[in-house]
């Protein structure tokens, strides 16, 4: 079978993908949205474990709910590619590990340090593939209940930025010139420019570019 197959193809791997997601012990329902040439939508229900005092109110006191539906979408290059997850609308976006990505769409969780795609098929299996993941997906709804996604120990965690597109222009032999057998890095300073409306998102209707500026920089070589 060819990826981008449509029809009964998506609908086949939609069902499978729902049915697996079921097995999870947290996942409390589930339904398939639509089927479409665009691929495919689910809605898992997806019970979250918390302090009893929080269970009482409904939620945690940052805003997760106890029984969080999560939309799932299948591209239609799916099972070669691995689905998306989308929290509802007015999901807290201020916390840890959210995707970064416009107001205007819903946000998305942050589930793997690394590549959710190679994650996804390091299991062999796709029906393991998927319970890995949204096994992954609780323990996030867990934590951003707990307000542990963040492990401070670890000191500062940098947003992934898969998603986001970017153009860098350097001079390469200015690069190379600062690079040596001691290792270590270069912190450079740099002015921040952003054109657009006040209102405008970035990315959207804005745009944002920083100016290195030379001669300006800080070299540790102890890391």
């Amino acid at each position: 079978m060819e990826p981008g197959m449509a029809g009964n193809d998506y609908r086949g791997h939609a069902e499978r993908f729902l049915a697996a997601a079921l097995r999870h012990p947290e996942c409390r329902g589930g339904r398939l949205i639509s089927v479409d040439a665009g691929g495919s939508r689910i809605e898992l229900d997806l019970n979250v474990e918390m302090p009893l005092a929080f269970k009482v109110d409904g939620a945690s006191p940052n805003g997760v709910r106890v029984v969080e539906t999560v939309n799932v979408r299948l591209w239609p290059s799916y099972p070669w590619s691995s689905p998306s997850f989308y929290l509802r609308m007015d999901f807290p976006r201020d916390l840890p590990h959210v995707q970064p990505g416009p107001v205007t769409e819903p946000p998305r969780p942050c589930l793997i340090d690394g590549n959710q795609r190679e994650y996804f098929f390091q299991f062999g299996l796709v029906e393991l593939g998927i319970f890995n993941l949204v096994h992954q997906l609780v323990l996030w709804l867990q934590r951003a209940a707990e307000g542990t996604l963040i492990h401070h120990g670890r000191g500062w965690e940098p947003t992934l930025r898969c998603d986001l597109n970017d153009v860098i222009a350097l001079n390469a032999e200015a690069c190379r010139a600062v690079v040596d057998r001691n290792g270590g890095y270069r912190v450079l300073k740099s002015t921040f420019f952003r054109s657009g409306g006040d209102g405008s998102l970035v990315d959207k209707q804005g745009t944002t570019w920083l100016d290195v500026i030379r001669g300006c920089g800080l070299h540790a070589r102890d890391r």
